[in-house]
């Protein structure tokens, strides 16, 4: 992906050899960013070089990012997905133990992505999860990627059992099973007020699994969650 260059020029070398060509999926997008944002600071001069630095990044992808033009099949040295770039949507996997993180440039996530999601007939479904998690407040979950208008099973769950199924994990253990049917997208997102029975400091697994075909059945699923009830 190709953003915010001002300067006239800067594409054109670019287009000459053919780099936005149809068929290339090389995106050059003027106005939507690609991540989710970014803010500089004020202009500094090093080296004799004036520089504009980043004082904070949400790397995590938006607007043409969030969709690829093509997946290939995962294997069990990587996974399958269907954005742009190394965050998956909702995920930012900078928080909690980077400097970005310990100073403040980036989000710290209610959530952790734990991995081990498992991809159906087509890439690998993406969860993301928002809220405080406080007694009542809403809490959302979020899966994009899916097959469109599959069930979606969505499980919310401790302790963490990590148990084969389907060909893939169930990272949490079932104590909250939600239901939900995906959009012509293949995203959904699930709002709901956080159970008040959950007591401060619990650590809680959430993880979707998407019914892709009944005849045979075949599922897929998203990456596990983790979080700390507040």
């Amino acid at each position: 992906m190709f953003y915010n260059n001002t300067n006239s020029k800067a594409y054109d070398e670019a287009t000459a050899r053919g780099v936005f060509a149809n068929g290339t999926n090389n995106v050059k997008e003027p106005s939507s960013s690609p991540i989710a944002k970014i803010t500089r600071g004020t202009q500094v001069t090093k080296g004799g070089k004036a520089m504009v630095p980043v004082t904070y990044l949400d790397p995590r992808p938006a607007n043409d990012a969030l969709t690829s033009a093509a997946y290939a099949s995962g294997n069990a040295a990587w996974t399958s997905a269907n954005y742009r770039g190394g965050f998956a949507p909702g995920n930012n996997w900078l928080a909690g133990w980077t400097a970005a993180s310990a100073y403040g440039m980036t989000d710290d996530e209610t959530w952790c992505d734990l991995g081990l999601g498992k991809a159906g007939t087509g890439a690998e479904p993406v969860l993301s999860g928002t809220g405080t998690l406080t007694a009542n407040a809403n809490a959302s979950f979020n899966v994009t990627g899916a097959k469109p208008a599959s069930v979606a099973v969505y499980i919310l769950g401790t302790p963490r059992v990590d148990l084969p199924l389907f060909g893939g994990t169930l990272v949490p253990n079932p104590v909250l099973i939600l239901t939900a049917v995906t959009d012509k997208n293949g995203d959904y997102s699930l709002t709901f007020p956080w159970p008040s029975t959950i007591s401060q400091g619990t650590k809680v697994y959430a993880q979707a699994w998407i019914v892709e075909s009944f005849s045979p059945v075949v599922w897929a699923s998203t990456n596990a969650l983790k979080a700390e009830s507040n």
